[in-house]
């Protein structure tokens, strides 16, 4: 007999809802903080695409392709605002924390599907990086809901939802390499659900038709693009800084924040009392073993282990509540844990939000007033093109330190690549200043140049008149801009 409409939106449709609304408030907060250096990129990486240079031919594919699709979609509606932008990308990661109440609802319950979305709506780092321009988010959320359409679709007997899983699952890997290791728990709830012969090709059939797609679509770069989003990364593991890969992974859950106590009692919750759960746990093996072997490991690498460690252990939360002699009490603490770790994130991402550094708005200010529209610029800080309306040369959209010492963008290529495309202006602030090579080809090329706060802007003669009248109308004076 089923429920009445009343009761499953009391008791399913609302606390969801609440849920959600929460989650976006937390993630909403960290909208106007300063951008990071990826962020730039992939914003630059976006305006080159828009202006009609091609991925991986043209412009460097720092993630697989699937991510500049994803990039393009969600941007569609904000044009080039940073916030507007960060906002479609919020709505990704809410979207993961719905997966990841489908995932735990199909294994659990409705109880168990709460606690797992909640769980991950505070699991450090991923409100932090939920509205960030970048593809670890992405991938996790969708690698999160070919799980749950996995789930629901190996117990239903049908071949459509399993098909979507590996459509899904294929999807994400597409987006960032970071979603493989939810192959694992992929695997072990086709065993959960006793899934048929027929499901299993179901998933691989999925699988593949996307992949056949992507291969299809880039047949003509699918050489660049594995060099680009592949073979570059495996060959930046030895540039590697910071703790090592296992200290990070062992030390991932700080007990001073309640999320860890909260993994820590859904891993007893599940041995006891929510067993069903154990394909999930599964995920976070995949996940530890994954970032063992990543390198460099940065932060928002981290979100994978946090969405594969808040799943199960929400989901094995919420299921043992209910099976508490007295559930209220039980959920009424689970709340008010769940309640403390949203209120400790708050505090952490209010913490760590930072303006815009000042010689970075100084640059996108200089640029655009130096500059015409449509002309190629040149900077090692791609969100200061991106400020100032201006379009990168695609090979130039990434330029790390990574790519200029490992090989992948020698200085003489770049140069190349300056005279090419008869750059007028150039922005230096990072990676540039660090290579003599370089800064005495641009010093050869740029006879003019302007200096603020540690960076400087080359100028070709034609910039540099333009810079001349734009001191004069002081729209290039050592005033911040803003946008």
């Amino acid at each position: 007999m089923s429920k009445p409409r009343g009761a499953w939106v009391t008791g399913e449709l609302l606390p969801l809802a609440i849920v959600l609304a929460a989650a976006g408030v937390l993630f909403s907060r960290n909208l106007h903080t300063a951008t990071d250096y990826d962020e730039g990129v992939y914003l630059a990486s976006l305006d080159a695409l828009r202006h009609g240079q091609q991925l991986g031919s043209e412009v460097f594919a720092s993630q697989p392709p699937g991510f500049y699709l994803l990039l393009r979609l969600v941007a569609w509606p904000f044009g080039h605002s940073i916030v507007g932008i960060r906002t479609g990308f919020l709505i990704v990661a809410l979207v993961a924390c719905l997966a990841a109440y489908f995932l735990g609802r199909a294994v659990g319950g409705r109880w168990a599907g709460l606690g797992a979305a909640a769980l991950l709506a505070i699991a450090p780092p991923f409100p932090t990086e939920a509205p960030r321009v970048a593809a670890d988010v992405p991938s996790v959320a969708l690698a999160v809901a070919a799980l749950a359409l996995a789930a629901y679709g190996f117990r239903r007997r049908g071949l459509v939802l399993p098909a979507l899983a590996g459509a899904v699952f294929a999807l994400a890997v597409f987006v960032k390499l970071l979603a493989l290791p939810a192959l694992v728990p992929l695997a072990a709830l086709a065993l959960w659900g006793r899934a048929s012969l027929r499901q299993g090709t179901a998933v691989v059939i999925g699988a593949v038709v996307v992949a056949a797609a992507f291969a299809i679509g880039y047949a003509g770069v699918l050489g660049d693009l594995w060099r680009q989003s592949v073979s570059f990364h495996h060959s930046a593991r030895g540039f590697g800084g910071g703790e090592p890969n296992g200290h990070t992974v062992a030390h991932f859950l700080s007990f001073h924040t309640p999320f860890a106590w909260l993994v820590v009692l859904g891993v007893l919750a599940a041995s006891v009392a929510a067993r069903r759960t154990w394909p999930l746990w599964l995920f976070a093996v995949g996940a530890a073993v994954f970032l063992l072997w990543q390198k460099p490991l940065f932060e928002h690498h981290l979100v994978l282990l946090a969405a594969a460690l808040a799943v199960p252990a929400g989901a094995g939360l919420g299921a043992a509540v209910v099976r508490f002699p007295n559930a209220l009490i039980g959920s009424g603490v689970l709340v008010a844990a769940i309640a403390a770790g949203y209120g400790q994130q708050v505090h952490r991402i209010d913490l760590q939000r930072t303006s815009e550094p000042a010689e970075l708005l100084w640059g996108a200010r200089c640029l655009a007033a130096v500059t015409r529209p449509g002309e190629l610029v040149a900077s090692d800080q791609p969100i200061v093109a991106f400020r100032a309306h201006r379009v990168l040369p695609g090979p130039l959209v990434d330029t790390s330190f990574v790519r200029l010492e490992s090989g992948s963008l020698p200085p003489e290529q770049l140069l190349e690549t300056v005279d090419h495309d008869r750059v007028p202006a150039v922005f230096a602030g990072r990676a540039f200043l660090r290579e003599p090579k370089l800064l005495a080809g641009l010093r050869a090329r740029y006879p003019r140049q302007l200096a603020y706060n540690g960076v400087r802007l080359f100028l070709a003669p034609r910039a540099g008149s333009r810079a001349a009248r734009a001191f004069g109308r002081g729209s290039c004076s050592d005033r911040p801009a803003s946008r």
